[in-house]
């Protein structure tokens, strides 16, 4: 598998692509990318965290996909109070980008949406997912992470969603998202922005052990 990983991919003499320091919200760590390329070159969404341990979103920009420039005011989602913004993914559908991101308190982690005619102005329409228990869907307690373990204390299942990745194209009308991390699922949407997730999962990995 090592030998056929390195047939398909060579690492880049460039690297690293991009390195904090560029600005005071990404001053500590740059990283967990999402990239998509239009005919403006190569935009780089990417989780920036400051010195405060607070993570955002920044933005950075390539000609050739290897050279980045960080744009050091372009803090895209900007963190509320108490509240991280981390993660994104980005898709076009139709002429629309749409960015999955995630929200964290502390304690709770939620699925967000955001959407784009121009990838500079950005709608933040805020969690993509309602009335969803990723406990009653299927999802369990991996054994090393703290903040699944207080939500399942807490009976909120609600209150965990992760990880969306959207199809960048509609299939029979609707728009199509793959998210979770330990488990997979599949959501749907008229519009992009509501969706309504299926209650089993989608892919699990058997190797990751489970309570």
């Amino acid at each position: 598998m090592e030998e056929r990983v390195s047939e398909i991919f060579i690492r880049d003499s460039d690297n690293p692509l991009l390195e904090p320091g560029g600005h005071l919200f990404g001053s500590l760590k740059v990283y967990n990318p999402a990239l998509i390329h239009n005919g403006d070159g190569w935009h780089m969404f990417y989780r920036a965290v400051g010195d405060d341990w607070i993570s955002s979103l920044g933005y950075a920009h390539s000609d050739d996909g290897t050279r980045f420039k960080a744009e050091s005011a372009a803090r895209v989602v900007g963190p509320r109070p108490g509240v991280s913004i981390e993660d994104p993914r980005i898709s076009l559908v139709d002429g629309v980008y749409f960015m999955t991101y995630t929200e964290y308190d502390g304690e709770s982690v939620l699925l967000s949406v955001a959407s784009s005619l121009d990838l500079c102005s950005w709608e933040l329409h805020g969690p993509a997912l309602f009335g969803w228990d990723m406990f009653r869907a299927g999802g369990q307690l991996t054994l090393s992470d703290p903040v699944q373990e207080r939500a399942l204390r807490s009976g909120n299942g609600e209150r965990w969603s992760k990880a969306g990745g959207i199809f960048p194209a509609r299939l029979s009308g609707e728009y199509l998202m793959l998210f979770g991390d330990t488990r997979i699922w599949m959501a749907r949407s008229g519009d992009g922005v509501s969706w309504v997730a299926d209650e089993q999962p989608f892919f699990w990995a058997e190797k990751w052990r489970v309570l």
